[in-house]
């Protein structure tokens, strides 16, 4: 495609784009709303305003240290920059996370990426004000924290996320490690951090003479400041909003419901950003509070502890349970081993709170630490090896029937009705546990109905993931991927989906070639799912995408396979074959090294080609393979329906009946390009694309075959499924 150059105009009042494309090059001209944010990276984060719009952008690291110039801009300050905009990407997919949902739940309009930090330009400074002197002082209190953590980047981004709510400059492995072991909610700065902060704060008042409504108009000033130097998110104006709701209260002598306290905050955040509703994030925080206050004192009465481990426990499992079929329905995830992590996790979370904005203050205003900063940095350093060695990572489970989410809902009356029935709210937590426990280690069975073949291709945009699955057969080849280091589709997309199926073994992994779009999201697959072989094309083992892929197989037991042509594998009814690269295409691009892979059952047969592109189907099509080899009744498209690959002599070779094209929506690629979808229709053959239909699923059956999508429906069949 080709970018207008110039296309934003009057301050992005208007975007002009090339074939209606969500994705230009040009101009913006804006209001700094934050100071940026270093991300682990190595890019700047900067967001501004501009035409009414909220921009998020990212700047390449550059050659010339230009960093430290982006560093020193401010709130309110005007620059001119020219990056690469377009729509938050969302994904087409059932049930499924979306990162443009996300965003755009957190008042997120475009985003882009700046090639260099020299292409910004400060034209202006902004206006004196309290926002922009809480913005200064964000940029001093991160100067303390590089020089509390210093060459520590695990400890760095930790602290930043816990303390100032940065989660940009945490690694992306620790973020992972602290998912897996369910205590990824602690970067979010919360209740947790509220009241420790209004101890630490407000405590030594307590002691001094003067009125109770002094002390409540300090806890207001207090709790304002923490909101505009932290940031208004749902968690912290969630706990600050019940703080001062609690005050207030207690001035007045009403102590009032909690859960009605609750439920007001969440209508008035509701009101005030609608769009938050959507974000995972606010709902997750919601539920946790309301299974604590709810759940709390009836577990607390049936757990015959002492005070330590009981009470922590009991608001641990509280949360746990409240929280845990939310996560299941969002994310297809759940971690049992969180009950342990987080009774562990809570006192290293108030150590790592209690001498990290003491040691945070101190480093900025250029003072020693006394010892603070070492105790902050050592406290990060164990909770981040306790999420190592949490045992029962996390677990990729099926989305719950809605009978079972019926009973949950059904189940809150009962939880909730009076203040007495200890007994029967007793046997109702039990049951849920147990209702839980099923949700663990009650898988739906993976296999396809017998007599049945089918390819599905989620969404992962300008990305690959199919599976198919038949006779018993399970197959995934590539697993989507992404060049953001804080989405990792594997994770996010792909894995709930294979949960969503009943999925929780693959016979063969296989990635078809190096490209991250293809391997990215290949190493969440490997942790998450029992695989039986990861497959990989020769020559790649040292590749920078693939070799962590053979390191994660060979510590977790899976036989890694060099699969050149000729490779086979045979299961009871289905056959996996690759057709390609032989001992001598080393000569080929990657692209058209790529591994073409047949799975055929009795039913049918499809073909998967990876990135081949002209080259390498001309020698896929010369090699000498048997015709009935190359022939099959589905095709996954070369390389996105890109115009070099689906040349007529490879698609009369394959003579398809239908073609399933994995594409993102407005791709910079133009993916599929307009002459290859022609070729397809000339040979006859049923087209479908993740860029159009969504999420795809091709089914055969013994009587008849059904290609749908998720945003289109029925597509094609030769008779309706039952």
């Amino acid at each position: 495609m080709a970018f207008l150059p110039g296309a934003w105009h009057g301050g992005a009042d208007r975007l002009e784009t090339a074939s209606g494309a969500p994705f230009v090059d040009g101009e913006i001209t804006g209001r700094i709303l934050e100071t940026p944010e270093q991300m682990a990276s190595g890019d700047t984060l900067l967001r501004l305003r501009s035409g009414g719009r909220t921009f998020r952008l990212k700047a390449r690291p550059s050659p010339y240290q230009e960093e430290r110039r982006l560093m020193s801009l401010r709130r309110g300050d005007l620059i001119r920059v020219w990056a690469r905009t377009g729509l938050p990407e969302s994904f087409a997919n059932p049930e499924a996370d979306s990162p443009g949902r996300s965003l755009r739940s957190a008042g997120i309009d475009r985003v882009g990426t700046v090639k260099s930090a020299l292409m910004v330009e400060r034209l202006a400074s902004g206006e004196p004000g309290l926002l922009r002197w809480a913005d200064q002082a964000r940029f001093r209190l991160r100067d303390g924290l590089d020089r509390i953590a210093g060459a520590d980047p695990d400890a760095r981004g930790l602290l930043g996320a816990m303390l100032l709510g940065d989660r940009g400059a945490l690694p992306p492995s620790t973020l992972d490690r602290l998912r897996s072991a369910g205590l990824v909610h602690l970067i979010a700065v919360s209740g947790l951090h509220v009241g420790l902060i209004l101890f630490m704060v407000l405590g030594a008042f307590r002691r001094l003479p003067g009125p109770l409504p002094s002390r409540l108009v300090a806890k207001l000033l207090l709790l304002t400041c923490l909101v505009i130097l932290i940031g208004g998110t749902a968690s912290i104006l969630r706990a600050a909003a019940m703080a001062l709701i609690a005050g207030w209260g207690r001035r007045f002598g009403r102590s009032g419901e909690a859960l009605n306290s609750l439920a007001a905050v969440g209508l008035l955040l509701v009101l005030w950003e609608p769009a938050s509703v959507h974000n995972a994030g606010f709902q997750l925080s919601f539920a946790a509070t309301a299974g604590i206050i709810a759940g709390y004192r009836p577990l607390r009465r049936i757990m015959p502890l002492p005070a330590f481990p009981g009470a922590p426990l009991a608001v641990s499992a509280a949360a746990y349970m409240a929280t845990a079929p939310w996560a299941a329905v969002l994310f297809g995830t759940v971690v049992p081993g969180s009950l342990l992590s987080n009774l562990v996790s809570a006192p290293l979370c108030g150590l790592i709170l209690l001498a990290g904005y003491p040691a945070m203050t101190l480093a900025a205003l250029g003072l020693p630490t006394l010892g603070s900063g070492v105790l902050a940095v050592a406290a990060c350093r164990w909770l981040i090896r306790l999420a190592e060695l949490t045992p029962g990572s996390a677990l990729q489970v099926p989305l719950p029937p809605l009978a079972v989410i019926a009973c949950l809902l059904a189940a809150v009356p009962l939880l909730l009705g009076g203040r007495n029935g200890g007994r029967w709210r007793s046997i109702l937590l039990i049951a849920l546990f147990l209702g839980l426990t099923c949700l663990h280690l009650g898988k739906l069975p993976q296999a396809v109905p017998a007599g049945t073949l089918e390819v599905t291709l989620p969404d992962v945009g300008q990305g690959q993931a199919v599976l198919v699955r038949g006779h018993g057969g399970t197959v995934l080849v590539d697993a989507g991927g992404s060049r953001s280091p804080t989405f990792d589709i594997g994770l996010r997309v792909v894995a709930p989906q294979l949960a969503r199926l009943g999925i929780h073994r693959l016979d063969v992994l296989a990635i078809s070639h190096e490209h991250l779009d293809h391997a990215g999201g290949a190493g969440a697959i490997l942790k998450r799912f029992e695989i039986g072989q990861l497959w990989i094309g020769p020559g790649t083992v040292g590749r920078p995408a693939i070799r962590p892929l053979v390191k994660l197989a060979r510590e977790r037991g899976v036989p890694v396979v060099l699969s050149g042509r000729g490779t086979t594998l045979r299961g009871k009814g289905w056959t996996l074959s690759s057709l390609h690269p032989g001992r001598h295409d080393q000569d080929l691009s990657v692209n058209d090294r790529s591994l073409v892979l047949r799975f055929e059952t009795e039913l049918g047969s499809v073909l998967l080609p990876g990135d081949l592109e002209e080259p390498g189907e001309t020698r896929v099509v010369d090699c000498g393979l048997p015709g009935e080899l190359l022939d099959a009744e589905v095709l996954v498209a070369c390389h996105h329906g890109a115009s070099g690959s689906s040349t007529p002599r490879f698609l009369a070779a394959v003579s398809p009946q239908t073609v399933l094209i994995s594409a993102g929506r407005g791709n910079r690629f133009g993916h599929p390009d307009p002459g290859t979808m022609a070729r397809f229709r000339a040979t006859g053959a049923v087209v479908a694309s993740t860029e159009r239909d969504g999420f795809l699923t091709w089914r055969r059956h013994r009587t008849g075959w059904l290609v749908t999508g998720y945003t289109s429906g029925a597509l094609a069949g030769t008779k309706p499924e039952r």
